[in-house]
Parts: structure tokens; C-alpha cells; sequence
């Protein structure tokens, strides 16, 4: 099933309970991003897959938080941002080697 969702003037699409008037007429989504028109009065909307749009929002959301948490994390860490370099447990080797042949 398909809704109407409204596209914002950066590209994003949303759903129209998170967009209100602000106080001069004009539709701007929870964010402060105003919502895109496409004639004086006529907002540009698009149909899609609610719960695809909802998970592609989510991601985005989690991803922003992700590397703000790393950027927070670098800048208290001090040190110039030269630590010691670690190697994750799953990339040690296992011990298996490859044997080299001999070409005739």
C-alpha cells in the first residue's frame, strides 16, 4: 500500500503528520525544512511504501548518531588523534597458509 508523503526542498520525503504551517502560510516540516512546491500553493508530494520510508529514515537517523558519537569520541580522546592502531578479534589470523605451486 501506498501513501502521499510530502517532499521537503532537500530532497527528503515525509510524512505528512510531521509537517505543519508555520506563521506565515507556509508548510515546514518538524525540522525547519520547508516543504517543496511545485506552483504558488501546491506542495510536491510523492506515493510511497510507508514502512520502506520509515526504516530509510531510521538508518539515517542511526548513521547521523553513529558518527556523531565518533566525532565525539575522537575529540575527547586527546592525543592527536594518534593512538595505538587496534586489530579487531576477527581479522587475526587463523594460522592457514596458502602453499605456493610450481609452474612446469
Amino acid at each position: 500500500m501506498q501513501d502521499t508523503w510530502y517532499v521537503l526542498e532537500d530532497g527528503r520525503t515525509v510524512d505528512p503528520s510531521e509537517v505543519a504551517l508555520d506563521e506565515g502560510g507556509a508548510l515546514v516540516h518538524a525540522s525547519g525544512v520547508p516543504v517543496a512546491m511545485r506552483a504558488p500553493g501546491v506542495p510536491r508530494t510523492r506515493g510511497v511504501d510507508p514502512a520502506a520510508e520509515r526504516a530509510k529514515a531510521e538508518a539515517a537517523a542511526q548513521a547521523d548518531a553513529d558518527a556523531k558519537a565518533k566525532a565525539d569520541a575522537a575529540s575527547k580522546g586527546g592525543g592527536g588523534g594518534k593512538g595505538k592502531a587496534m586489530k579487531a578479534d576477527d581479522q587475526q589470523q587463523l594460522g592457514y597458509k596458502t602453499r605456493e605451486t610450481k609452474a612446469d
